[in-house]
């Protein structure tokens, strides 16, 4: 059957809508380090399907720490799944377009079911990410108060001072850049993903959303290449991630929240899911894109 893991930092009411949505499909939620895990934990009370993972990361904007979120979601949704079963990474912010069976049988459907695209990182003009160096967990982005300027003057004094040096990285020409939300299968995970963790962590950590370059470079540098969608390295689309979605519609952007006035367009979608929303400004959408799903939204009454 196919798991769902879901990386979660906020919003609880959305991530228990996108459970029960996703029932009766397993579904693995890390939740976030710096999170209170309570919240969750009373948003998710009584969803069958879903249970929180104990491994907890604190992860940090740009950071490696997101991959150590991932692997350790996808060490934890391993348990007990056999090679051929796969796992879809989702956000707690990614909502189905289509019933979810309809959305699993297409997925899962031979010959290739890994869905994971990118294109060489030397065919982007932008190369700033692993050019200079960063440390987006030593010094997060994205804080508030006194942490804004605790972190902030370093950070930009280090990234200042970096630009006057920059490098290469070693194996670079071997890059992949794209998107990390996939389809995996677990043997992928466990025979390509898992193994070239600390070899990329070295060369990694100290660039601009590893994640992004990771994830597609372990996949589609490994065998496991042939069983993807694309058959291995795709062609250069874009200058942006969102260009190299694997199951998700994307504004490219990155960073904007779908509402009910964009429902045109996702449902001209071809893709499976949407990211992003979230359980107050995309409450009316969602709630068209479960009747349209032939699901009732939170709290509706069934008819007698």
């Amino acid at each position: 059957m196919t798991t769902f893991a879901v990386l979660a930092h906020d919003d609880p009411r959305m991530l228990a809508r996108l459970g029960r949505r996703l029932a009766p499909y397993p579904v693995v939620v890390h939740i976030d380090g710096r999170r209170d895990r309570r919240p969750f934990a009373d948003a998710l009370a009584g969803i069958e399907n879903v249970r929180i993972s104990e491994s907890r990361v604190t992860t940090n904007w740009g950071g490696w720490s997101l991959v150590e979120a991932i692997l350790a979601l996808y060490r934890d949704s391993l348990t007990g799944l056999s090679d051929e079963e796969q796992i879809v990474l989702l956000s707690g912010h990614c909502y189905p377009l289509r019933p979810v069976a309809e959305i699993v049988a297409e997925l899962d459907a031979p010959p290739k079911r890994l869905y994971l695209s990118g294109a060489p990182y030397h065919d982007f003009a932008d190369q700033s990410r692993t050019r200079f160096r960063q440390f987006y967990d030593t010094f997060p982005v994205r804080q508030t108060g006194y942490r804004r300027i605790l972190y902030g003057i370093p950070r930009k004094l280090v990234q200042r001072v970096s630009r006057l040096f920059p490098r290469t990285i070693p194996g670079e020409d071997q890059f992949i850049l794209g998107s990390q939300w996939c389809v995996l299968t677990a043997a992928a995970i466990r025979e390509a993903v898992l193994p070239a963790a600390d070899h990329y962590r070295r060369l990694l950590r100290t660039t601009q959303s590893p994640e992004e370059t990771f994830f597609p470079t372990a996949v589609l540098r490994s065998p496991y290449a042939s069983q993807t969608q694309e058959g291995g390295v795709g062609p250069f689309r874009g200058e942006k991630v969102a260009d190299y979605a694997n199951i998700h519609l994307l504004d490219r952007s990155m960073t904007k929240t779908f509402t009910l006035d964009e429902l045109d367009e996702i449902v001209r979608s071809s893709m499976p899911f949407v990211r992003k929303v979230d359980s107050v400004r995309s409450a009316s959408l969602l709630d068209e894109l479960d009747r349209r799903a032939g699901v009732l939204p939170p709290g509706a009454a069934r008819s007698l």
